[in-house]
């Protein structure tokens, strides 16, 4: 994004200083506090435009860190008190959740957790919208629309560098212990607190987790008892089904979990996305309001002629490295069966072992360079809702993340078949991939916090800072949370190694569970030490393109584990001749019964369960009958009228 740069037409910040004599300074509050970050370079009135609107809403604001403070960057508390969250919790549209207990029954009540004010205010100040169409104040060059947020323009433009809330620290204590227990997660006090979109991840890695317990134990069975005759063969089997029934009762946790959070049945219309770009307005067919406009045939013009050669090219790339390293591969061979005399030492073995260990880092370096531009590329193709926007993002990642790790897996099994080569780089690739992602993901966020407190404690002995205003800097310094995006593909490529080849490696879902084990409690430990506090989101489930994802992925572990067996396994052979069918035949009748088992399964078990049907039946019958009482009284008074 561009950095807005102050003009030369204007006064700047720096030169002007009435907006902020004006403000109080920060001073601690029992009141939930959203944190403004606004750049300095920013036009004097675009940043007074700002102030001004969060006035007019109400808003109570502060100064924490003005234009001659040593912190680089403007910052202001705004937070709303109690009173003022009650007159807006009746005004404004909010989810089901919020209706029900901002209803006038207990409105005036006290019993509201900091969450539940949060969301509120979030909703205060992104409901800051422009009437009419004209030009972003300080901004000539930047349009607003009719009811379009103020505050996330700004935001798109870098006025507001960022917009966040102060953690509550009570909360977070709770939930960091929670996180380190040995126990799963309180899902509800996760969701409570940062909002349906991670309360779903973490269920789901909580669900994800605790499948891989089983198969770990099955796993470790199949290990110690392999040499039974059709004992891999079985387990293969059994675990292929397994995949599939994980998945169905994933549907149908996500469907009681949104049910209990009364998300189920939320319908929103979506508005475009502040970072969408538009110079027309249409008539919306549903609201019959103008809302911007952007030709559909420019974004597929975008997505087939830029972003599709692009992802193309990306994984030509990865396909190229791959061949480029095994041939490396073939050349160390060959030169360590001449070092020597060909006679095994720790150095010939460990040059040995170099190029695959070397390749693993290079797919993780690539699929980290790769996704920068998959980020813009995405954002170039200028999708107006934030559905579309995510669900593209991801079948960019889901497609290059998935050829550039598996690929070298399927050359090796299915086109070398070296079984002894197979083994070892599924257990490098696997094994290296969660070390880095961890790395990056978690102890670098947590060592970068460490450091930055270190200089924060010094300020504050030598009194250049007070403790409340050292709270505020303290959290504006921690790494902003992306989005869940990274976790569940992080989730969906440890899936691949594990099942994709479990036939000869039976033992890769145990390595894979120690990492989840991990994984969920450091995941929930970063959120709430290493990152800002990232906006509430409601979400129904988790985003449908991840749930297409992993079920296409367990369809090609079911065709995998059996191509592989007919490679390894002599039952196979048996088989064959025993229904006179060539080993290939064989191999595709059993692929074909098997996946007609797994689409009967997924066919007669229903995504939601009878209890939730139930509920919500129950809920429709309510409605139904509230309406129908309402209507002759609304008769009445119109007659009496």
């Amino acid at each position: 994004m561009e950095t807005v740069k102050s003009s030369s037409k204007r006064k700047s910040v720096n030169n002007d200083e009435d907006i902020w004599s004006k403000l109080p300074a920060y001073c601690s509050t029992n009141s939930v506090v959203y944190l403004f970050v606004l750049n300095r370079n920013a036009t004097n009135q675009a940043l007074e435009h700002i102030v001004f609107k969060l006035k007019e809403e109400g808003l109570k604001i502060s100064l924490v860190c003005g234009p001659h403070d040593k912190n680089k960057d403007i910052i202001l508390s705004v937070w709303c008190e109690h009173d003022k969250l009650v007159q807006y919790s009746s005004q404004v549209y909010m989810s089901q959740q919020l209706r029900r207990q901002c209803s006038s029954d207990d409105v005036d009540s006290n019993n509201w957790t900091a969450p539940e004010q949060e969301r509120i205010l979030l909703h205060i100040l992104e409901s800051i919208v422009q009437k009419d169409r004209s030009t972003m104040v300080g901004m000539d060059n930047v349009s607003i629309y009719p009811r379009q947020s103020i505050i996330q323009i700004y935001h798109r433009e870098q006025v507001i560098l960022d917009y966040f809330p102060l953690h509550q620290q009570d909360i977070v204590r709770k939930l960091t212990s929670s996180a380190c227990s040995a126990f799963a997660h309180d899902i509800d006090s996760i969701r409570n607190y940062f909002g349906e979109t991670i309360g779903f991840y973490f269920a789901f890695l909580n669900h994800y987790s605790n499948f891989f317990f089983w198969i770990s134990i099955l796993s470790l069975i199949s290990y110690l008892f392999g040499n039974l005759y059709l004992m891999n063969e079985l387990f293969t089997i059994v675990v292929c089904i397994g995949l599939f029934i994980f998945l169905k009762l994933w549907k149908r946790q996500s469907s009681r979990l949104a049910c209990r959070w009364e998300t189920i049945e939320a319908f929103e219309l979506e508005s475009a996305r502040p970072s969408f770009r538009s110079k027309d307005m249409i008539l919306d067919p549903i609201t019959k309001e103008n809302v911007p406009f952007y030709p559909i045939r420019k974004t597929w013009f975008k997505e087939y002629l830029l972003s599709l050669p692009f992802v193309i090219l990306c994984m030509y790339i990865s396909f190229k490295v791959m061949c480029l390293y095994f041939e490396i591969e073939e050349w160390t061979l060959i030169y360590c069966s001449r070092v020597n005399g060909g006679q095994p030492t720790i150095w010939v073995t460990i040059l040995i072992y170099l190029p695959s260990i070397f390749y693993s880092l290079i797919v993780v370096g690539m699929n980290q360079i790769y996704r920068i531009y998959a980020i813009k590329l995405n954002d170039y193709e200028n999708h107006r809702t934030q559905t579309s926007h995510e669900n593209h993002l991801i079948v960019k990642l889901v497609l290059f993340e998935s050829v550039n790790n598996f690929l070298s897996l399927f050359y090796i099994g299915f086109y070398l078949q070296d079984i002894n080569m197979l083994k070892w780089n599924l257990i490098t690739m696997l094994t290296i991939n969660q070390f880095v992602d961890n790395v990056l993901e978690t102890f670098l966020p947590l060592f970068t916090v460490y450091a930055k407190s270190n200089s924060i404690e010094k300020n504050i002995k030598k009194k250049d800072i007070d403790e409340s205003s050292a709270k505020i800097l303290w959290e504006n310094k921690l790494s902003e949370y992306e989005d869940t995006y990274y976790d569940y593909l992080e989730l969906f490529i440890q899936y691949g190694y594990s099942f994709l080849f479990i036939s000869i490696l039976p033992l890769a879902p145990v390595i894979a569970f120690l990492n989840s084990f991990v994984e969920i409690r450091l995941d929930g430990y970063k959120l709430c030490v290493a990152m800002r506090k990232p906006r509430q989101r409601s979400a129904k489930s988790m985003n449908n393109a991840w749930m297409i994802s992993f079920e296409v992925l367990s369809i090609l572990v079911v065709i995998s584990n059996l191509l592989t067996l007919s490679i390894v396994s002599n039952a196979f052979d048996e088989f064959s001749s025993y229904f006179m069918l060539t080993k290939f035949a064989f191999i595709v009748y059993v692929e074909h019964i098997l996946l007609m088992l797994i689409l009967l399964i997924w066919y007669i078990v229903p995504d939601i369960p009878k209890e939730v049907n139930l509920i919500l039946s129950r809920q429709k019958y309510e409605n139904i009958k509230t309406s129908n009482l309402q209507s002759p009284k609304k008769n009445m008074q119109t007659s009496s009228g």
